[in-house]
């Protein structure tokens, strides 16, 4: 998994698997109209 985990990352153009991660979350509650507080 983490393999394919670093795979979309590069493929996203993310500098670590940390930003690809928190990217995706962020990208995740949004749709779920959850806005992170930082």
């Amino acid at each position: 998994m983490r393999e394919l985990m670093e795979q979309a990352q590069q493929q996203d153009g993310d500098e670590s698997l940390a930003a690809w991660i928190k990217r995706i979350l962020r990208k995740e509650l949004q749709s779920r109209g959850l806005e992170p507080k930082n």
